[in-house]
């Protein structure tokens, strides 16, 4: 009965993740300059649906730990899943 609930929290961890990673590629796509800015720290090129775009350091930490999220809790819960439809637990 736990491990259900597990991988609701897991499957519902992953559709978050992924609809602040879309939301926040459109934001950051619209909000960054398209040209280095080197006063500002915006000097790291990024390519966000066929546009290069330049941001920060921490810009780009926060854009990669949503992207890995959708992996980080889609994986688990996907392994969990099967599992329990292969031990016919569903």
């Amino acid at each position: 009965m736990k491990v259900k609930y597990l991988i609701r929290l897991l499957i519902l961890l992953m559709f978050l993740s992924g609809f602040c990673f879309v939301g926040g590629s459109a934001y950051l796509q619209r909000s960054l300059p398209r040209r280095p800015i080197e006063s500002s720290g915006n000097i790291i090129p990024r390519n966000i649906h066929g546009a290069w775009v330049y941001g920060t350091e921490r810009e780009w930490l926060i854009y990669d730990a949503l992207f890995y999220g959708l992996f980080a809790f889609g994986l688990p819960a996907g392994f969990l899943k099967q599992r329990e439809q292969r031990l016919g637990r569903e």
